[in-house]
């Protein structure tokens, strides 16, 4: 769960409150906001963060950015929108070539909107007098 930082806050003077005792924080979070469960675990690392850094933010997330923004996102369905029949995979990869994403990221954006390849199959038809021939064969 994401918590606010007035939430974070709130804890950390509620910890002031209850003389440094974890399970009495969590106790008096609980009684203050019983709709916003809170655990002593999740108390206890908020104090040490903010020990050692003096704030309650999140720290930035390392690692690449994702590149599978809304506007990606518009471009991948645009793209697939103009030529649905293709062959699914060289969909992908011309549609990572035309957006400027790799294959994965629009892997990722079609099945986070619900497109799957498939294969057109055909079957045979079925005729008027197919239940007629069932029964002969039968007897």
């Amino acid at each position: 769960m994401v918590r606010s930082n007035e939430d974070k806050v709130e804890m950390i003077m509620l910890y002031g409150e209850a003389r440094r005792n974890w399970h009495e924080t969590v106790r008096l979070f609980k009684a203050a906001y019983p709709d916003r469960p809170v655990d002593r675990a999740y108390v206890r690392q908020l104090v040490s963060k903010f020990r050692t850094t003096f704030s309650v933010k999140d720290a930035p997330r390392s690692g690449q950015p994702c590149v599978t923004t809304e506007e990606a996102q518009v471009a991948v369905l645009a793209s697939v929108a103009v030529n649905p029949h293709g062959n699914p995979h060289a969909l992908v990869r011309s549609t990572a070539l035309e957006v400027g994403i790799s294959k994965n990221s629009v892997h990722t954006v079609l099945k986070k909107h619900k497109f799957h390849p498939y294969k057109i199959q055909l079957h045979q038809e079925i005729n008027d007098d197919d239940p007629d021939r069932r029964v002969q064969f039968c007897e």
